[in-house]
């Protein structure tokens, strides 16, 4: 809960004594209490009751609500009487909330040992936490695992499909064009990763869309596998494996629960392989250039042997011709 979307300062202005009920409810049950009997109940302005400790039967308190309207103030003998009845009860543990504001004398006459004093700074800031409580107590654990479950994966998709595969041949010119297929697949779903909310806290349908995209990627994998590059690009298949082997492993990592260390390691292998594969453009138009010089310099080189040639039978001619 926060601010935007839980409980505000100004909800408690004319709030009613049912919906304050709800919320103190969640409180007491937070401190292991739950309501035993009713002491008094004043019209929607106050409510006065004992609770029984669920781990003690014998550890009662006091629980006393108390309503203002607008810019009304609390009634000023309202500690005495709050004190008075938790000795007619004989109990010495109370739970007093009030969507009012207490000034400091009443507080500190209220105050004491077992004494819980809430106001609506106190009430918001009790619900904030018990909602964070919550939420942490319903993430699961993240455990190591002997093999990551997306190599599994991979493993067994490769393992079925060995007699499918084959070369297939990829020109100087597409591998520019290669490579960015594949980096922005794994840019776009990185950055899907990044946005989730609680990376540990996944929700059926996330893990069922994440598993889903690596289903999508197998596919892909194989195909990485029969690609057949020039000398100076032999590098460029096993980057690209590597990318999308650990692009599977950092996204099985993530939805299974596994290892902090797994998700690190796996994700940092795939940035490095990005790293080396968007830089390939560069590589690629080098490459190029050198091809093309190196060219060059063969033209000029075979320019300059014919000129040789033709100046040598030039000359034979023009010695046999004088002879």
């Amino acid at each position: 809960m926060n601010e935007n979307d839980g409980i505000r300062y100004e909800d408690f202005y004319n709030i009613s004594l049912k919906n304050f009920y709800e919320l103190i409810t969640e409180i007491l049950h937070d401190f292991h209490f739950a309501v035993h009997r009713s002491v008094f109940d004043g019209q929607g302005k106050r409510r006065i009751e004992i609770w029984r400790s669920s781990k003690d039967e014998n550890d009662n308190a006091l629980v006393w609500l108390e309503i203002v309207e607008g810019e009304k103030e609390l009634d000023p003998y309202i500690s005495t009487d709050v004190l008075r009845t938790m000795n007619e009860e004989n109990v010495i543990k109370l739970f007093f909330f009030t969507n009012g504001s207490l000034e400091k004398k009443e507080k500190e006459v209220l105050d004491g040992r077992d004494h819980y004093i809430f106001t609506p700074t106190d009430i918001m800031e009790t619900i904030n936490a018990l909602e964070k409580k919550k939420k942490y107590k319903h993430q699961k654990k993240r455990k190591s695992k002997g093999v990551p479950s997306g190599y599994t994966v991979l493993k067994n998709y490769l393992k079925a499909r060995q007699t499918e595969r084959g070369s297939v041949t990829v020109p100087t010119s597409k591998v520019t064009m290669v490579t960015e297929k594949y980096t922005k697949l794994a840019r776009g779903i990185l950055d899907e990763i990044d946005l989730l909310e609680d990376i540990n806290n996944i929700t059926p349908e996330i893990r069922e869309k994440f598993k889903k995209i690596q289903h999508d990627i197998l596919p892909e994998v194989l195909k990485v596998s029969v690609f057949k590059f020039t000398d100076k690009f032999t590098d460029v298949k096993t980057r690209l494996f590597s990318l999308l082997q650990y692009l599977l492993i950092y996204i099985g990592a993530v939805v299974e629960y596994e290892s902090e260390d797994e998700m690190k390691r796996s994700r940092e292998q795939v940035e490095l392989d990005l790293e080396y594969l968007e830089g390939m453009e560069s590589n690629v138009d080098e490459y190029k250039v050198t091809l093309m010089e190196r060219a060059q310099k063969i033209a000029w080189k075979l320019l300059y042997i014919s000129l040789a040639i033709i100046a040598f039978f030039s000359v034979f001619f023009l010695i046999m011709m004088n002879d």
